[in-house]
């Protein structure tokens, strides 16, 4: 349990630093392809909030996603995302924040639990293809 709360707090960071930041998101078409992936994600699981996160964290998360569709960032695979059993994202606030953000708070265990096919470690070998 210990270490599923320190994955979820992990997981946590990008998008409370993306949003208190105020880093733009990645451009909508990339956002859009990401949740494609996700799609077809086997660890994208169709749970409520607080089956993964307590009452305090999953209003936290519901704001973050009211402030999301304040600013439109939707993407027309939305219905059909959840939340990651791996990483313990929401995957419609996930596919808009920058590859970075996401690197920097994602620890080495978690990244290895990822999906073979996840969008994180497709973009990251291209990445460094390019580098």
């Amino acid at each position: 349990m210990f270490e599923e709360l320190k994955t979820i707090l992990g997981g946590a960071g990008a998008p409370l630093e993306w949003f208190f930041k105020g880093t733009p998101p990645v451009p909508p078409a990339q956002a859009c392809e990401r949740a494609a992936t996700c799609v077809c994600c086997p660890r994208n699981v169709d749970l409520t909030l607080t089956e993964f996160f307590t009452e305090p964290a999953a209003e936290l998360i519901r704001k973050s996603i009211e402030a999301r569709n304040q600013i439109k960032l939707t993407t027309p695979y939305d219905p059909l995302l959840g939340t990651c059993n791996a990483c313990f994202c929401i995957l419609t606030l996930k596919c808009h924040e920058p590859l970075d953000l996401i690197l920097k708070h994602m620890k080495p265990e978690v990244k290895e639990k990822l999906w073979d096919g996840c969008w994180i470690n497709l973009e990251q070998s291209a990445q460094k293809g390019v580098k």
